[in-house]
């Protein structure tokens, strides 16, 4: 049995033991069922902002990654905030106080047209320091596809120096050459996606962000070791060049657990929904 046919499995029990009912397609019947708690005007606000569709079907599904996102963070929305920056501090590097904002879906644009990167989380700092997220759920379990990871137009003809090495960012040039010319290189790790991360944080954030890469694990499985030999690699290769962190969801919720005072029944959902693996 594969990894995400254990996590569907799990949330589909999960779902039944809670009375919830769903679609043949693992969607609960009613959104809000799918969620901690009801999606809020803001949360609606972030997502019709960003890519726009994830709140056609997508939230509703037990596996979604969306959901995932939102039942972790929307509770922290509207309180303070440096407990969380903490529990992320537990496994990253020392990440700034004094966060004042917390958005959903936040876009950061480069220079290029079309959509621009969409990262899940974005929480700002004083002084414009931005903590970026971005969550995977079950979407790292599967092998990575082998068409070219980068349209034509992040390699334009004849453009020197490339577009990362306008910004300073040589390493991850380097990288982005290196996996157009071989999509393989990494089988479960999305490296392209983090890379265009990287780009539009590093144009509108000039040096002023640490990207985190945040992915909900299954132990021993063989897909999650592949994937962790992934992340050690792709950290590798652009070290000492741009901040960047892996941590995995199931280390937050550790360490989230060690807040005094946090909100019992917001650490007991995530428990019984996620983490309560056997």
């Amino acid at each position: 049995m594969t990894t995400i046919t254990q996590i569907r499995d799990r949330q589909r029990k999960r779902a039944g033991q809670n009375g919830i009912t769903c679609t043949v397609n693992d969607r609960t019947h009613q959104r809000d069922d799918n969620l901690f708690i009801p999606l809020t005007k803001d949360a609606q606000d972030d997502f019709d902002q960003g890519r726009g569709n994830e709140l056609d079907d997508k939230i509703s599904a037990l596996h979604s990654s969306a959901a995932l996102v939102y039942n972790v963070f929307e509770h922290w929305r509207d309180i303070p905030k440096d407990s969380l920056v903490n529990a992320l501090s537990s496994e990253c590097c020392l990440l700034p106080k004094n966060v004042v904002d917390l958005k959903l879906e936040r876009k950061f644009p480069t220079v290029l047209n079309g959509t621009p990167p969409h990262l899940d989380v974005a929480m700002t700092a004083n002084k414009g320091w931005v903590i970026a997220i971005e969550s995977k759920f079950t979407e790292h379990y599967s092998k990575r596809p082998s068409k070219l990871p980068f349209a034509a137009s992040y390699f334009p003809k004849g453009a020197t120096p490339g577009l990362w090495e306008r910004l300073g960012l040589i390493r991850c040039q380097n990288l982005a050459a290196k996996l157009q010319g071989n999509p393989k290189l990494f089988m479960y790790l999305d490296a392209a996606q983090l890379l265009k991360h990287f780009l539009g944080l590093q144009t509108q954030h000039r040096n002023n962000f640490i990207l985190i890469y945040l992915y909900y694990d299954w132990p021993d499985s063989p897909e999650a070791k592949r994937h962790k030999t992934d992340i050690d690699a792709f950290a590798t290769e652009i070290s000492g060049e741009v901040p960047f962190c892996a941590m995995s969801y199931n280390e937050l919720y550790s360490a989230m657990m060690k807040i005094p005072g946090i909100d019992a029944k917001y650490l007991k959902y995530l428990f019984d929904r996620y983490f309560d693996i056997p």
